[in-house]
């Protein structure tokens, strides 16, 4: 049985020994073959994980400048809506003074016209006073010679007025 087993073993050491001589160049190119693309995985991993991080990187800093950039807009609107805000208030006041104004000058003139009919009205009163009376105390002579008089005057004042227009 000694034998036996020895055969065993010698066998299996000579199948191992024709295995490693003729898988030896094979396998050792895989090895190398592999450890290379591994190395290669890994360089171009690392590359890829560098570009990245610049890209991270540059990302980040962009991110930053759109802050600044908001913020600096954010800025700029305030003070363009608070120009605007003072010019508003600034043409609503002048807008108010001009209405306060017209309705000054409108009132002036309303009164000047309540005043000229007022004395209209009081003349024409005047006038039916004084018709009236004239009527009662003044004779038809007289007041024949009074219609008289008051054309002439009238008529001299016209003439006056023509002459100075």
């Amino acid at each position: 049985m000694e034998m036996g087993l020895f055969y065993k073993w010698f066998n299996f050491l000579v199948f191992l020994g024709l295995l490693f001589y003729f898988l030896k160049e094979p396998l050792k190119d895989f090895l190398g073959d592999r450890r290379e693309n591994i190395k290669k995985d890994i360089d171009e991993v690392a590359k890829q994980k560098a570009r990245v991080e610049t890209k991270f990187q540059d990302y980040r800093k962009k991110l930053a400048e759109a802050h600044t950039e908001i913020n600096q807009l954010q800025k700029e609107m305030r003070q363009e809506g608070e120009l605007e805000k003072v010019n508003l208030i600034k043409k609503a006041k002048s807008f108010a003074e001009k209405i306060r104004d017209d309705a000054a000058k409108v009132a002036e003139q309303e009164l000047g016209r309540a005043k000229l009919t007022l004395k209209k009205m009081t003349l024409l009163l005047a006038v039916d006073l004084a018709k009236q009376w004239v009527e009662k105390v003044i004779e038809n002579e007289d007041q024949e010679r009074l219609i008289s008089v008051a054309i002439d005057q009238l008529e001299r004042e016209q003439n006056e007025r023509k002459n100075f227009s």
